[in-house]
């Protein structure tokens, strides 16, 4: 049999093309924020998989079996840490044991707050006192942090597979300008909101807060793990009152009927903040709208824009 060499040359392609499509990373992230800034810096070389998709909650979460799967076949799984994504730690250490593991929130250089006493009546604090004590996860709501989180996940990919190292840079410095040009644009468009008093559903925008310049006056519950009593809801509605806060947030993630009933009879409006993006889409760019749509839900809501 007479094999051409146009037939070989055509194999060997096929051949190498799946060796290269073979080398390529797989790659597990865990909430849509940090996927959005690990498909940015991947394009054009593979896509990460998101665990926690739509309106789940990493609070409330459980691994599916195909989940399960793509975590024992993956080589990277970046997430945010066990404080957040806490229903990983144990499949971290089991189907995902051989996997290099990239807890963003441990990486050095970043901004951290503990969590903040935002009960209206700190009496009511004694019995979570232990959690405030911790740090906020919610890291990713600064976009300086966000920028030091981009630059961990290069150099964790470029490690991995430095073939691609110098896309992943490229991808990297895009992104990161991308994101400065966000803060500077957010930064000026919320300074008349500085001192407009809010409430929010749970302490998990300090970090957007702070580098913003806003203040929320109290939150409806401490941890979205538990229910706030009648008691804390009542004093809410007395602080809403005494501060004359203009807006009560809730969040896609959590039942609107706890904001529903502090705000009952008072002349407050109801808006929506998402701090992990649940109605964006799964891109590289979701990250940056993630902030576009929460800065126009504080220009709504606190400047009664429609």
């Amino acid at each position: 049999m007479r094999i051409h060499l146009t037939q070989i040359w055509i194999c060997f392609i096929v051949v190498l093309s799946g060796a290269v499509h073979a080398a390529t990373p797989v790659v597990v992230t865990s909430i849509a924020p940090v996927h959005s800034l690990v498909s940015a810096v991947m394009a054009g070389v593979g896509s990460p998989q998101l665990l926690v998709t739509g309106a789940n909650s990493p609070h409330h979460f459980a691994l599916k079996p195909s989940q399960a799967s793509a975590l024992a076949s993956a080589d990277l799984v970046v997430w945010v840490g066990e404080d957040l994504e806490r229903f990983l730690v144990k499949p971290m250490q089991t189907v995902a044991a051989d996997a290099q593991s990239l807890p963003l929130s441990t990486v050095s250089g970043l901004t951290r707050y503990p969590y903040r006493d935002l009960a209206a009546d700190r009496r009511l604090n004694s019995a979570h006192r232990h959690q405030h004590d911790e740090i906020d996860p919610h890291q990713w709501l600064d976009p300086v942090n966000a920028v030091i989180w981009v630059t961990a996940i290069t150099e964790a990919l470029s490690v991995l597979d430095p073939d691609h190292a110098t896309t992943y840079q490229i991808n990297s410095q895009r992104l990161i300008t991308q994101i400065d040009a966000a803060r500077v644009s957010i930064a000026a468009r919320l300074v008349p909101l500085a001192q407009v008093p809010f409430v929010v559903f749970h302490d998990g925008y300090h970090y957007f807060e702070a580098r913003f310049g806003l203040q929320a006056i109290a939150a409806i519950t401490l941890t979205p793990e538990s229910q706030p009593g009648v008691d804390r809801l009542r004093r809410i509605q007395e602080t809403i009152r005494e501060a004359g806060a203009v807006c009560v947030f809730t969040e896609p993630q959590f039942p609107k009927r706890l904001v529903e009933t502090v705000t009952d009879g008072l002349d407050v409006r109801i808006g929506l903040l998402d701090p992990l993006g649940a109605a964006t889409s799964e891109s590289a760019l979701s990250y940056l709208d993630l902030l576009e749509q929460m800065t126009m839900s504080f220009e709504r809501c606190l400047g009664g824009k429609a």
